[in-house]
């Protein structure tokens, strides 16, 4: 003869609890990922630039134009990069474009790496100062040469992604001969 089932004490509090649990990680993680989206698409568009301002030494005169174009739509309306006292600042896409075409084109390899990055959110999400370092190594008449830039990058909002819009330099560090 079968006994009847007797309910575990407890077991609706325990499936509430689990519910609760549940709701509370997905409100969580949700709202995790609204806090961070700003940072996430400011990080991931500079892992864009950096990998259209790099070039490989079989890399043909059409392939470096499409990239640098496609790079200025990282690039504000109205940007300012700054090169310090080598070059005057420049003020349109136009001009960036030139330079960067320019500088690609007397290199026969470029790899760009960004490091150390410590990004600042406005409270009103419009805008944003990005502090890194950028290291370029190049090849260019077979030597290679290594150029290390601290970088204050200002993005802004425009059209609802992030751009940069402005761009100097902190401070140049250039490694000395034979190291």
């Amino acid at each position: 003869m079968k006994r009847p089932a007797v309910p575990a004490r407890g077991l609706p509090e325990a499936k509430n609890l689990l519910r609760l649990s549940v709701a509370a990680l997905v409100v969580a993680t949700l709202a995790w990922g609204w806090v961070t989206r700003d940072q996430r698409e400011i990080h991931g568009r500079l892992a864009r630039i950096q990998r259209l301002l790099s070039k490989k030494a079989d890399e043909s005169s059409l392939s470096g134009l499409a990239r640098v174009q496609e790079t200025m739509r990282y690039i504000s309306a109205e940007p300012e990069v700054s090169f310090g006292p080598r070059l005057s600042t420049l003020r349109t896409r136009e001009e960036i474009a030139a330079v960067v075409l320019q500088a690609r084109s007397s290199v026969t390899d470029l790899k760009v790496s960004i490091r150390d990055k410590a990004l600042t959110i406005d409270p009103g999400r419009q805008s944003a100062v990005m502090n890194l370092t950028a290291e370029a190594v190049a090849t260019y008449g077979g030597r290679r040469e290594r150029d290390i830039e601290e970088l204050e990058l200002t993005w802004i909002k425009q059209d609802g992604r992030w751009v940069v819009d402005r761009a100097r330099p902190a401070s140049s560090i250039h490694r000395p001969p034979g190291l």
